[in-house]
């Protein structure tokens, strides 16, 4: 029987979790001496429920998914049981490797039931292989994900109502590097699915998640769909436009890297204060991100809009 939607954050940091195994930069240095102030985080994913907690639906599969089941209770075989689990479904918001890449990890006895868009399906098959791979090891079955505004039914391997509702939304953001070198999107506009955003509600109705991990645009579309959710889980990337390139790790700024920033009269913080009323989250941030730091003047200067910053663990039910 449907409940209330739950939901369980598996993973708040960006690409590369926190700490990044080759980086220096301020957080993952203190992270890495295991300073209390900047705890470490896994790669992005969330886990929701529509059925109590019997069966849970992925939103992306990062490359930590292994830890990430491993270290949840709720995730582990039930009683007497060799071999299941309760994660019946996964849904990508895109192809990116630290939503993706999880999926070979989830390959034994045939993967859970997988959502994507027409696109995403593509770079991962064509750039990597991924559904074949998952294939040679067991039954498998895929989906794709509709963003004409259609809401589906979010089922498991056998065809069985999980009770989750979602409708996905694209969303400018960018194709991964892997499939641009690959020509893959190449002439297709960037609101035709390579990167999308999902309102995930429960069957028994409740609040609406809206769940956008990475997205640059912060247009009157995409406030559309979020003034439709009453929780918001959406891209905290970088602070400053510029904070890659200030640090000296790379030439491109967070825009061109497909992320709008927290900060500025055009960044997300601003941009969420259209919706007061929501229960507003961030996720996805990347480990060079100064509101790591709890005490941090970033950190406060979100707080202080009313935008709390996620952890791996953290779970609400809507």
């Amino acid at each position: 029987m449907a409940s209330p939607l739950r939901l369980r954050v598996l993973g708040s940091g960006a690409g590369g979790g926190l700490p990044q195994w080759n980086c220096g930069c301020p957080p993952c240095r203190a992270a890495r001496a295991g300073d209390p102030r900047v705890p470490c985080r896994t790669q992005s994913s969330l886990a929701v429920s529509a059925d109590g907690g019997v069966r849970w639906v992925l939103l992306n599969a990062s490359p930590d998914v292994r830890v990430q089941l491993a270290s949840w209770p709720a995730a582990a075989p039930g009683p007497g049981k060799l071999r299941a689990s309760p994660i019946a479904a996964t849904v990508l918001t895109n192809a990116d490797l630290d939503h993706c890449l999880g999926l070979l990890v989830l390959r034994e006895g045939g993967a859970p039931h997988l959502y994507g868009t027409a696109p995403v399906f593509e770079a991962i098959e064509v750039g990597l292989g991924v559904l074949t791979a998952l294939g040679a090891y067991g039954p498998t079955k895929s989906t794709v994900l509709p963003t004409d505004g259609a809401e589906l039914s979010i089922c498991d391997r056998d065809g069985v109502d999980t009770g989750v509702r979602i409708e996905a939304f694209s969303v400018a953001s960018k194709v991964p590097p892997y499939a641009a070198a690959r020509g893959l999107g190449r002439g297709r506009g960037e609101l035709e699915g390579d990167t999308v955003g999902l309102l995930v509600k429960s069957a028994a109705g409740g609040r609406v998640l809206a769940y956008v991990p990475g997205v640059r645009d912060l247009d009157e579309r995409l406030a559309g769909y979020l003034a439709r959710a009453g929780v918001l889980f959406i891209d905290g990337t970088f602070f400053t436009n510029d904070e890659m390139t200030a640090l000296g790790l790379t030439t491109r700024d967070a825009r061109t890297m497909g992320h709008a920033p927290l900060s500025g009269s055009a960044g997300i913080v601003e941009f969420l204060g259209r919706f007061p009323a929501a229960e507003r989250w961030l996720v996805h941030i990347n480990n060079t991100n100064p509101i790591h730091f709890s005490d941090g003047a970033e950190r406060a200067w979100v707080e202080s809009r009313g935008v709390r910053v996620s952890y791996d663990g953290l779970e609400l039910e809507l």
